[in-house]
């Protein structure tokens, strides 16, 4: 019954701010699908002596102009009408959605930023970052709450939680903390 309630909750508010543009979770997916068989690491398969994986020489190779899509090589190569000249080829029976350009351009006018793979950075945690305030940050920036806004469905998914650890005996039950973070004061904890 409380999955569907946040499910409901979460499918019924499409998300209102844009997220930030990062490399590795909306541009590497399109460039590794539609562009690094040309560009990318393997020499043997590499056309144009251009790589796309690498910044440095994505820029040596003039590829994008950091900040400046509509002078970018790409921009003009994936949003050509001419057979002859757009990107991915026919021939490679890749095509980009028009979504899927718009981001390229975006990212190239945020500064064409990349990252590492996330399997190769140390994990940043933040002093008292758990997951309920993760998840209350999540929804704060979405705007989407239950219950009015007042930030109960987050206290209602920590005491849940702590209940079903108590109930498992993995835990001695409601914690103090999880009363103190209840927008409620603690008042959701029956105090």
């Amino acid at each position: 019954m409380f999955r569907q309630s946040v499910l409901s909750v979460l499918l019924a508010f499409p998300v209102l701010a844009e997220p930030e543009i990062r490399y590795g979770r909306d541009i590497r997916p399109i460039l590794s699908d539609k562009c690094f068989f040309c560009h990318g690491p393997d020499a043997k398969t590499r056309e144009e002596d251009l790589r796309l994986d690498i910044r440095e020489e994505a820029i040596a190779g003039k590829a994008f102009i950091p900040g400046n899509p509509e002078k970018s090589r790409m921009i003009k190569l994936i949003n050509a009408t001419d057979e002859d000249d757009i990107m991915p080829p026919p021939s490679s029976h890749k095509v980009l959605s028009s979504k899927e350009k718009q981001l390229l351009a975006d990212w190239i006018k945020a500064g064409a930023v990349y990252e590492p793979h996330w399997a190769f950075s140390v994990p940043k945690r933040e002093a008292g970052q758990d997951i309920d305030s993760i998840v209350a940050r999540d929804l704060a920036a979405t705007g989407i709450f239950a219950r009015g806004g007042s930030g109960d469905f987050v206290a209602a998914y920590a005491l849940r939680r702590d209940r079903a650890t108590s109930l498992s005996g993995a835990s001695g039950g409601i914690s103090e903390r999880t009363c103190a973070r209840s927008p409620r004061g603690g008042g959701a904890c029956g105090r």
